[in-house]
């Protein structure tokens, strides 16, 4: 989805492949007239031209992008919340928008969820299930948007592009010279999905990665944990394969077991032996060359495989408030990693707890709340670790490449460069984890494996 023509310079419009809202209009025996009449009404000095019908396709554009905005991997990802002010400037004034609503719903193309909370979230919408995973298609031109309603509905769907320092110019830089390969499409429509959104959110990332060229690009550094977002770090890992710069393929830099390799720079009281001691064994299970491994030589993880305790740690068993309240699915690793924790690096453990428990609002002036507004205190944990691997990554490591004028960018804890750059991306993040934490990272250098397709063997 691109959101204006590059020849036309008119805002897109889309909406579901088929949805025809005129044809479904003219068929319809549950629209009343009134109604009918109202949409199918159309300019004198326009002939042709329904520009009430222009609004119905305005909301369904406005309602596509809030879904990508959201992203597809949210439990709530199909509903958008779209306030009545926003609706109100992209479509007018009385009665439009509840008419548009109205007729929508009826046509079954919509849902709409009027639970309101001052303050916390406004009304949303999504598409009924029969339109759920439906592919986009562009609404036919011609059709006519005043200017004011253009610049609303261009704000609220323009990606969000902010630089705050000569680092972060360089970075979005580099990032406009990204392109992908011509495969990617072959190979998006071939792959798995883990639901029916998949497909939809790689055609919206594809082309916006092909729009680089252009001025817009979502870029921004996040101020809780100093991480950069883009497209690229939204993207699946696998189709990051196809990305390209100067027709030449990418590889990342990353750090083996980051993320505790990054808890272990909790123990860095050089006044404290204890801690040192500590320290000193937790970074040795790296010396084997697999974290994880060496972290199953201790009873409480023996029966565990190696992918449970990795994905105990990575994807948020350490993270939750307790082990206990882990995701399920990984509840039991996460309680057994903790109990290594515990038992072998009691330092480690209090620094952990007392990072999860005892609000700072000096180094967190701001956290998530939950959905009662009471604050996510063990949410500092993860951001602690967040703030440190942006430190190395970007503040560290980018601001070295810079000097050197080496391209790259960053997908949170790797780094993307050319081959022939791998070298000197290594040494540029060893040299900002040892300053940062005090040890040597293990590095890795690849590109993100495929999914194993019959066009791609």
């Amino acid at each position: 989805m691109i959101r204006r023509d590059p020849e036309s310079k008119q805002i897109v419009l889309y909406r579901p492949c088929s949805c025809d809202l005129e044809a479904m209009l003219k068929t319809s025996d549950i629209i009343s007239n009134e109604l009918k009449s109202f949409f199918l009404r159309s300019k004198k000095s326009k002939q042709g031209e329904k520009f009430n019908l222009t609004k119905a396709y305005i909301f369904l554009t406005r309602l596509l992008w809030g879904e990508i905005a959201q992203r597809y991997y949210d439990e709530a990802r199909h509903w958008v919340n779209l306030s009545v002010t926003n609706l109100t400037n992209v479509i007018g004034r009385g009665s439009c928008v509840q008419k548009v609503i109205k007729l929508l719903v009826a046509l079954k193309i919509i849902e709409a969820n009027h639970a309101y909370s001052a303050g916390r979230f406004s009304k949303s919408y999504r598409f009924t299930d029969e339109w759920q995973g439906s592919k986009r298609e562009r609404v036919p031109e011609p059709y006519y948007i005043s200017p004011a309603m253009d610049s609303h509905l261009a704000t609220q769907v323009k990606p969000r592009c902010q630089v705050n320092d000569d680092l972060e110019a360089w970075l979005l830089a580099n990032l406009k010279k990204i392109t992908l390969a011509e495969e990617v499409h072959e190979y998006i429509e071939g792959r798995s999905y883990r639901n029916a959104d998949g497909l939809n959110y790689a055609r919206h990332y594809v082309d916006a990665i092909e729009a680089f060229k252009g001025s817009e690009v979502q870029f921004s550094r996040a101020k809780r944990t100093g991480r950069v977002d883009t497209v690229i770090t939204r993207m699946h890992r696998d189709v990051r394969s196809f990305l390209r710069y100067q027709g030449e393929p990418l590889f990342e830099v990353d750090m083996v077991a980051s993320q505790p390799f990054l808890i272990g720079a909790l123990l860095k009281d050089p006044a404290m032996q204890n801690e040192k001691d500590e320290a000193a064994r937790w970074y040795r299970m790296w010396d084997g060359g697999d974290f994880y491994e060496a972290l199953r030589c201790y009873p409480q993880c023996s029966g565990i495989s190696r992918d449970g305790i990795k994905a105990a740690i990575i994807k948020g068993g350490l993270n939750a408030q307790t082990p206990h309240r882990a995701p399920v699915a990984i509840r039991k690793s996460a309680k057994a990693v903790w109990l290594v924790i515990e038992s072998e690096f009691p330092c480690l453990a209090h620094k952990i707890h007392f990072l999860k428990t005892v609000r700072n609002k000096n180094e967190f002036p701001v956290l998530e709340e939950s959905e009662h507004g009471k604050e996510k205190v063990f949410s500092q944990f993860a951001l602690k670790l967040h703030r440190q691997e942006s430190s190395i990554i970007i503040d560290g490591a980018c601001e070295s490449l810079r000097s050197k004028s080496i391209f790259c960018y960053t997908i949170h804890d790797a780094i993307g460069c050319l081959e022939c750059d791998i070298d000197e991306v290594k040494a540029a993040i060893t040299t900002a984890t040892e300053k940062v934490i005090g040890h040597k990272p293990r590095l890795d250098a690849k590109r993100p494996a495929l999914q194993s397709l019959d066009i791609f063997k």
